[in-house]
């Protein structure tokens, strides 16, 4: 009898541990699947790319945070006006020298002139669509902003009451001449456009509850073309003064960085991006010319000097920082964004006009930097 009681529990035993091992076993083989499946039943709903729920998942895993809405297209149109401010440097066009007093003249002020540039309106289009794979998106953006800035101002009145004059600079090879390339007055006109195409992947992700990081890396395309032109004044000379200069570049390489998107609740947030490039870039057209008026009473032609294909590396660095609001809609089939947001962009050694200017009077200057800062406001539809 003990012996048979004995047999049945051990029996008994052997069954109700066979039965735990395969439950772990089970559980060791598919760890995520039950994670997963717990997820789902313990934790919320909640709008994917405005904000996770506490403990919707487990501490490991960075949650997709981009837009994604309920149909097979999951697509985005986008749109921004620009009010940018685009300014260069080296771009002082004539100056008046500052003269020792005298009991005859006084003090001569010295003054530089340069354009008077202002804030100018362009444009950003662009698209985008959701991979559908762990959260990667695709994003394709072109900006635009032509501008072109004149202007023209006298020379500072002497002390004596007599009119001042502007000397030329190095814009004119034949600037040391003496009064051949001065006038009472100077005026100039710079045009530059600039066309940025960037096609770009990124992921984003929650970093915390209620923030989102974004980091994205791609492409990036630029064309740049200025004119600069000058004229110098004078109403006592047949022919005035001019200085004609001209670069047309283009420009490809990849561009990295990484956005934020602070959530504040109801839809708003904060955001900002942080950018660099760096730019294979063909400056496909260099040139300048001039005349002043002793090379044309002379008889003489203009002076004109270009080059082409000159092949470099630039960078590119971009900031941005604003507000935003966005909420799904219809169902959460649609999705609507606006954003005002401040950008800064600096782009290294792009006044080759100046540089060229220089290098042909036989010194070199490295090429002055372009900036652009301004706001820009957009608005984004997902359907």
């Amino acid at each position: 009898m003990n012996t048979f009681y004995k047999l049945v529990c051990l029996s008994a035993a052997f069954m109700v541990s066979s039965s735990s091992f395969a439950d772990t076993s089970d559980v060791s083989q598919s760890p995520m699947q039950s994670n997963s499946s717990m997820m789902k039943k313990n934790c919320p709903a909640f709008d994917q790319g405005l904000g996770l729920p506490d403990n919707k998942y487990a501490a490991a895993y960075n949650a997709p945070a981009c837009i994604s809405v309920k149909n097979g297209w999951d697509f985005d149109l986008f749109g921004s006006f620009i009010y940018w401010h685009a300014s260069q440097e080296d771009m002082d066009v004539a100056y008046v020298p500052v003269t020792v007093a005298t009991t005859a003249t006084g003090v001569v002020p010295g003054a530089v002139a340069f354009q008077n540039v202002q804030y100018e309106p362009g444009f950003k289009a662009g698209f985008g669509f959701n991979t559908n794979y762990d959260g990667w998106v695709f994003r394709g953006e072109y900006t635009w902003l032509h501008q072109k800035v004149s202007g023209s101002t006298t020379a500072p009145t002497l002390a004596t009451g007599a009119a001042g004059t502007f000397y030329a600079n190095d814009w004119f090879v034949n600037h040391t001449t003496g009064d051949d390339n001065t006038g009472a007055s100077v005026s100039s006109s710079w045009k530059m456009h600039l066309d940025m195409v960037d096609a770009v992947f990124a992921r984003p992700f929650y970093e915390g509850a209620q923030l989102a990081v974004v980091p994205f890396g791609g492409l990036r395309g630029l064309w740049i073309r200025q004119n600069l032109d000058i004229d110098l004044l004078s109403s006592t000379k047949t022919v005035n003064c001019y200085s004609n200069n001209h670069s047309s570049s283009w420009a490809v390489g990849p561009t990295t960085g990484v956005g934020g998107h602070w959530f504040l609740g109801r839809g708003f947030r904060f955001e900002g991006n942080a950018a660099a490039s760096i730019l294979y870039t063909q400056y496909t057209t260099i040139s300048h010319s001039e005349q002043d008026s002793q090379l044309f009473s002379a008889g003489g032609l203009a002076v004109t000097s270009s080059m082409s294909n000159l092949n470099v590396l630039r960078p590119v660095g971009q900031l941005s920082l604003g507000l935003a609001w966005g909420s799904y809609c219809c169902n959460n089939e649609c999705y609507f964004d606006i954003s005002a947001d401040y950008e800064f962009l600096y782009f290294w050694q792009q006044n080759v006009m100046r540089e060229w200017a220089g290098q042909i009077q036989g010194y070199a200057d490295p090429g002055a930097d372009l900036q652009m800062h301004g706001l820009t406001v957009s608005a984004r539809f997902d359907f």
